[in-house]
């Protein structure tokens, strides 16, 4: 078997394992806990796709907030473009499962071209598996937020700069498109290797066009919360709310078990599942792979992804660590969110830089043992670390009190709001 072959097949064994119930039942389930975004992204998919097929923008919702409607923003407007037309064909319950089995399949192929640059012939399995079975991203799955799960384009953009190809700018600028924290993740990731290589312009393009992609998404999203009727709003500055629902305790990179980040409370908690695993495996390569190689620049993009995901306050157990006299103990995110108004609400994500710098080391660190350490690391992060497989589905039929109501003017209420 060629190892192309092999990848991909790898890749697809990843998705299949991961979506299970989703694949076999495409159009009666989608992937993700009903109880917390899953409905809410398949319904951004229809809006984005019924606003193209009408030729217009996706920027105004009038079938929420009734009877005005309002300003609203796709959280994912990378996938929902992608998948506009297989929404349009086949619906969104179909298109919410393909799009979250294409950004798996693309992390898993990205995260194997990405380790195969770094370590040789099937290094690249061993990254494709760390990427593909995060538990970090796995509980985004459950989560149901598609725009977190394109962290393949950060690896991509980290294969590039290795190998030395232009279109290490062009991937980050689209990692931006996606998710700003991708983007950044991206920039870093490609920059680190420009900056081993030397290559000042190769830098400056990723950082001019990982930079511009930033901006573009940045104000794409505050538009849609600070523009004309918006449907959604922040929290100004540092909110406390968003801190703590968002916050990561620095044990959970090497906590196992049935463990979770701020866990919910309370009966109106949606079951949010949130985890910073590492695991033993990657990092004991990937420290392996430090000491084969000695590639501190990219050592020290692992270590920022990390630092970044922890937020602007040390979290510990169960709320802020503070003093004796009660302050809190800030982290180095904290004087870039002071500078720019805050805005970073789910730091976590910034742990995607994390899990492909140290899959690469850890690609070095395995070599041609890789295909044998990824199924050990596969097994790990499935069975050993806290992780939201077997994914929960949620049921794609719409209420049948919905189609009870007659055609009228009138508006819908969900309770509880």
């Amino acid at each position: 078997m060629t190892e192309a072959r092999a990848a991909a097949g790898w890749t697809a064994l990843l998705v299949v394992i991961l979506l299970g119930a989703a694949l076999v039942q495409p159009g009666r389930v989608m992937p993700g806990d009903p109880t917390v975004d899953v409905w809410t992204h398949a319904w951004l998919l229809q809006w984005v796709a019924g606003s193209l097929a009408r030729g217009e923008l996706p920027g105004w919702a009038a079938q929420l907030a009734w009877p005005a409607g309002g300003r609203l923003t796709a959280a994912d407007p990378l996938g929902a473009v992608l998948v506009a037309p297989l929404t349009l064909l086949a619906g969104p319950a179909i298109a919410l499962t393909a799009l979250t089995a294409l950004q798996l399949g693309l992390s898993g192929a990205a995260g194997w071209r990405y380790g195969r640059a770094l370590g040789g012939p099937w290094a690249g399995m061993l990254t494709a598996t760390a990427l593909v079975a995060s538990p970090t991203f796995v509980s985004e799955i459950h989560n149901g937020v598609t725009e977190a799960l394109w962290l393949g384009l950060v690896p991509l953009a980290g294969a590039a700069a290795v190998e030395g190809r232009r279109s290490a700018g062009a991937w980050a600028l689209l990692a931006a498109l996606a998710s700003p924290y991708h983007g950044v993740s991206a920039v870093l990731l490609a920059g680190a290797h420009l900056v081993e290589r030397r290559d000042l312009r190769g830098l400056v393009r990723v950082g001019l066009l990982g930079g511009l992609g930033i901006a573009l998404a940045v104000g794409h999203l505050k538009y849609g919360f600070t523009g004309p009727s918006p449907l959604e709003t922040k929290l100004p500055g540092i909110a406390d709310p968003i801190l703590k629902a968002n916050a990561v305790d620095p044990r959970d990179v090497l906590w196992p078990g049935d463990h979770w980040t701020v866990p919910g409370d309370g009966v109106q908690n949606p079951a949010f599942r949130r985890s910073s695993y590492l695991g033993f495996i990657l990092t004991g390569l990937s420290a392996y792979g430090f000491y084969l190689s000695r590639r501190w620049a990219l050592l020290v993009a692992a270590a920022a992804g990390w630092v970044a995901s922890l937020g602007p306050y040390l979290w510990w157990g169960t709320d802020f660590f503070t003093t004796s006299g009660g302050a809190r103990i800030g982290l180095p995110l904290l004087p870039l969110l002071l500078a720019v108004g805050g805005g970073v609400d789910h730091p976590l994500r910034f742990l995607g830089l994390s899990a492909a710098a140290l899959g690469g080391l850890a690609a070095i660190g395995a070599g041609r043992r890789a295909p044998a350490l990824a199924v050990a690391l596969l097994l790990e992060l499935l069975l050993v670390a806290p992780t939201a497989w077997p994914l929960a589905t949620s049921p794609a039929a719409v209420p049948r009190v919905y189609t009870q109501l007659p055609p009228s003017e009138l508006g819908v209420i969900p309770l509880p709001a």
